[in-house]
């Protein structure tokens, strides 16, 4: 069978223009950790974004991309799952990935206190307490591992001014150098600088005096 002829004889082509842009992954979990339990730094995706080819119109609609729910281990363990992409929305467009690998770790809550913890200031600052309790509360695995030598108790520099009254200020506290995921409770949490005065000592050498200290009358 020959085709003689064929109507309509013409045919209209729409050209849509295609972009690619890449989007940032994003986690979804199915469900909160229970109480108890806590995920240790965030959860890491390889690859980290995605590239996706459309329509400008639909690629413009798209802000990131979701993995479908995942459920969290509840145990204390490191994991890595290879997750699927959620396409739902993004039918007929194409993606350089459908899914990604996740890792992370869970790890149980722990606490820990310390006592006199000294407070760490330059010679001649007088602090009324000079020591403080550190209550932690983070990761068991880094909790158990950290010591009240390790723990660096400062003051707010900014809080002092050029003239310390007679009577002392207020001046609140903070820990320095905590590890990643631990919180840190002070108690209590400022301490007072109280005013030191120079005076110069036996060998003509100036220190700085305490509350109680004796000073030695000039001659």
């Amino acid at each position: 069978m020959n085709i003689m002829d064929m109507q309509p004889s013409t045919v209209n082509l729409r050209f849509t223009r295609v972009e690619s842009r890449f989007y940032p992954v994003r986690v979804r979990l199915a469900q909160p950790l229970p109480d108890g339990w806590m995920l240790v730094d965030s959860l890491a995706a390889q690859p980290a974004r995605i590239r996706v080819t459309g329509s400008e119109a639909r690629l413009a609609a798209i802000d990131s991309l979701f993995t479908e729910a995942l459920i969290l281990p509840r145990e204390d363990t490191s994991f890595t799952f290879s997750v699927p992409i959620d396409t739902t929305s993004l039918r007929g467009l194409r993606l350089s990935a459908r899914r990604v690998q996740l890792t992370g770790r869970v790890d149980a809550i722990a606490e820990r206190t310390f006592s006199s913890v000294p407070i760490s200031v330059g010679p001649g600052v007088v602090l009324n307490p000079s020591t403080v309790e550190v209550r932690l509360r983070g990761p068991r695995h880094i909790v158990r591992s950290m010591s009240a030598e390790g723990l660096r108790i400062v003051i707010s520099i900014d809080s002092i001014p050029v003239r310390i009254p007679e009577g002392g200020i207020p001046v609140p506290l903070r820990v320095e150098r905590l590890r990643t995921g631990v919180q840190a409770e002070l108690s209590p949490a400022a301490t007072r600088m109280m005013p030191g005065r120079v005076v110069p000592d036996t060998a003509g050498v100036p220190r700085v005096t305490e509350p109680g200290d004796t000073i030695p009358p000039r001659e």
